[in-house]
């Protein structure tokens, strides 16, 4: 269903997505815990969670629905070889300046006006998700400033997770947005520069068309990807987007620097529905304290003396202390920060306006 080459691989660690039912008419049951969300503490933001899940149903099969029957491919060649060659017959040096003042006192401006857009047909058989049960990872972000701190700079460029996650999409919702000015989601595409055909020296043809020069204007080399805009974030706005796209959070700072301000989001990362990937359905609770309460409580276990239970939690490796888990999720930053460079590789590197 969906091709995951520019998202490198990963064995070592994975992120544990929950498991979701969506019914006939689009409600969604939650069917396993949500990691680090305890399910007994935390029951009540459970159904929550689930609702605004069934919000993202439609919004995903749309989603679904554009990577299963892409929209007609609109091809541009920038190249006319043999109009070009028309339009530049050799002249000698006085036969080219006669022509190209006779040209300019002949030249008239023609406005060329667009023809009316015709959107194209929706496929007749949309993906739907109804009567399916989902896999998703459930996360929620918070960016807070302060006077002390009253700006953020924006994130870096990359896709969502790593290959072992199957991450086909990414759901957005934007639920507390407070005394921040304008922040926007932008998104970029990689191009192949191996279908893109240009005349020698004629690389304004290419940013005419594609619009890929980089930011500094280069003239002699091009980054083969493009930019296809943004969305702004704000209050109530939910957004999915394919995981094909690279995406930035743009920065943003105070709108009124003496008050604190923030912006929370709540996202959810779909997996591929045409594969499943270990889930908190197979994978029990990880964290110490969950289950020391726990073991605190059945039956005989509870009545045994507190040193005994302390040192039975001590010497028992599994589940992971806080302490452990705080090691353990540093390391997993560093890939994923290894892999935000990596993966800028269909992205970055440039066209070399070579002689071919």
């Amino acid at each position: 269903m969906y091709s995951y080459s520019i998202i490198k691989p990963e064995n070592k660690f994975c992120w544990l997505p929950t498991e979701f039912d969506v019914a006939e008419d689009g409600k969604t049951t939650i069917m396993s815990y949500i990691n680090n969300l305890h399910p007994i503490k935390h029951a009540a933001f459970y159904p929550t969670i689930a609702n605004i899940f069934s919000k993202f149903v439609p919004l995903l099969e749309q989603v679904l629905t554009d990577i299963v029957h892409p929209r007609p491919e609109f091809k541009v060649d920038p190249a006319d070889y043999e109009v070009y060659e028309l339009l530049h017959p050799d002249y000698s040096d006085s036969d080219y300046d006669d022509k190209y003042e006779e040209w300019k006192r002949s030249y008239q401006d023609v406005e060329l006006k667009p023809l009316p857009f015709v959107a194209p047909d929706r496929p007749k058989v949309p993906y739907s998700l109804c009567g399916r049960r989902l896999q998703a990872i459930v996360k929620m972000s918070n960016i807070v400033l302060t006077p002390e701190k009253p700006e953020y700079e924006g994130g870096t460029w990359h896709v969502e997770a790593l290959e072992n996650e199957r991450i086909i999409a990414t759901g957005i919702y934007y639920y507390d947005i407070d005394n921040i000015t304008e922040s926007n989601l932008a998104f970029r595409e990689s191009i192949d520069p191996l279908t893109v055909s240009y005349e020698q020296h004629r690389e304004d043809m290419i940013d005419a068309d594609y619009d890929i020069f980089d930011e500094n204007g280069i003239t002699d080399s091009l980054l083969i990807s493009q930019p296809l805009g943004q969305v702004e974030a704000r209050n109530g706005r939910c957004i999915v987007f394919p995981n094909i796209y690279q995406h930035r959070v743009s920065g943003f700072k105070l709108a009124d620097p003496a008050k604190p301000g923030h912006r929370k989001i709540f996202a959810f990362f779909f997996i591929d529905p045409s594969t499943r990937i270990p889930s908190t359905e197979i994978v029990p609770p990880q964290q110490q304290e969950w289950w020391n309460e726990s073991f605190t409580k059945a039956g005989r276990l509870a009545e045994l003396p507190d040193l005994v239970k302390e040192s039975i939690f001590e010497n028992v490796d599994f589940p992971i202390s806080l302490k452990d888990a705080n090691g353990i999720r540093l390391e997993l930053m560093d890939e994923r920060k290894a892999n935000e460079m990596g993966e800028d590789s269909p992205f970055e590197p440039y066209f070399a306006y070579c002689e071919h």
